[in-house]
């Protein structure tokens, strides 16, 4: 459901998509650290290998970002003539960069000096600047907890640097084949590298944002058109769904008999079924369940961020806290007593952060809204 009205544009039922894309990328997370006795267990090697597909959480991330800046950008330029560059920045920064800079100071002070009290050497890091740069996904990656989870964000930044301007700029016409050829582009050049270098880089990633792009331009420009789908029989999303989801956990399924450097775009079908789950919560008349009825959900979404940057070294501690104790030594203590508490102050501290440190920030950043 879009609802509008005071000049806003709020995507009803965005916020709690939000919360599950996050629930997935924390499930493949902590199980992602080594647990000592269970690193040969076979059941703990092949639940961590599937839970660890959870990570694409962080790609849902980057179409629902694509889909909603796309849409509120495009918005702007129609009803205002142009796109007011400026404060498009200033929201962003007021919204990314307060807790970014807290990450920082968590990845290389707070953790260093408690590895350093702990194991009596310093922790072996990156240098500083990518990180301010926002240039970390094009580095290797560093051994502090805080900072692992930072390279979506310098992702992000990247494509808000240049996004603006495209739309702005970039005739209605001709906008489309843009974005298409955005995603083509993406898929080409993913297509001959590495995964390993590929996974963050921002080229590698213009496919998952430029989708969620085309599908903004489709909503916006081309609704009438897309009736067919709005008004789509439940029977048929239930199916899409199934499917989807058998897709995903079988990491490709089918894909795996092509050409090896076809199974490194498996990315593009999970895509394509991110923006469906976007697209069928926003705009389908006929869904099974609008995750906009659980307030629960869309209260706990709006404080994602928070809870995406401080999971990692959440679960390191917890972790480390576990193998003290001596309880990380049974698989039913992994897979309750870890994730239970890790979650658990993952949810407190982002609740804290959010209400206390975040918020003024947001406050601020209505000063700049357009729409």
């Amino acid at each position: 459901m879009l609802r509008t009205g005071d000049d806003r544009i709020y995507f009803k039922g965005l916020d709690a998509l939000r919360f599950l894309a996050f629930i997935n990328v924390f499930i493949a997370h902590v199980f992602d650290l080594s647990v000592g006795p269970l690193e040969n267990n076979s059941i703990y090697v092949l639940i961590k290998k599937y839970s660890h597909y959870g990570v694409y959480g962080v790609y849902f991330f980057f179409v629902l970002s694509g889909f909603l800046i796309t849409y509120l950008l495009i918005s702007e330029k129609e009803n205002l003539k142009k796109v007011n560059i400026p404060f498009f920045y200033i929201r962003r920064s007021l919204r990314i960069w307060p807790l970014y800079i807290v990450a920082l100071l968590i990845g290389f002070v707070i953790v260093p000096q408690y590895y350093f009290a702990i194991y009596g050497r310093t922790m072996e890091t990156v240098a500083v600047w990518p990180y301010l740069m926002f240039l970390s996904n094009l580095f290797s990656s560093p051994e502090s907890v805080a900072l692992m989870v930072l390279w979506s964000i310098a992702v992000e930044e990247q494509f808000y640097l240049v996004w603006p301007f495209v739309v702005q700029f970039i005739p209605k016409k001709f906008f489309l084949w843009i974005i298409i050829a955005m995603v083509v582009g993406s898929y080409i050049w993913r297509s001959f590298i590495v995964e390993s270098m590929a996974y963050a880089h921002t080229i590698g990633c213009l496919n998952e944002l430029g989708l969620g792009g085309i599908l903004a331009y489709l909503c916006y420009y081309k609704k009438e058109s897309l009736k067919p789908f709005i008004e789509m029989k439940r029977s048929v999303i239930v199916l899409i769904y199934i499917l989807g989801t058998v897709f995903f956990v079988t990491a490709g399924g089918f894909l795996y008999l092509l050409p090896v450097h076809f199974t490194y775009n498996q990315r593009v079908v999970y895509a394509l079924f991110f923006a469906f789950i976007i697209f069928e919560q926003v705009y389908c008349k006929n869904s099974f369940i609008k995750l906009s009825r659980f307030e629960w959900l869309n209260k706990l979404g709006k404080m994602t961020y928070g809870m995406y940057i401080y999971h990692f070294t959440v679960i390191y501690f917890v972790v480390l806290m576990l193998r003290e104790l001596g309880w990380n030594k049974s698989l039913w203590q992994v897979f309750t007593i870890q994730p239970i508490i890790s979650l658990t102050m993952v949810l407190l501290l982002s609740t804290v952060s959010y209400k206390y440190f975040e918020k003024p920030f947001l406050r601020l950043k209505e000063r700049f809204r357009i729409l």
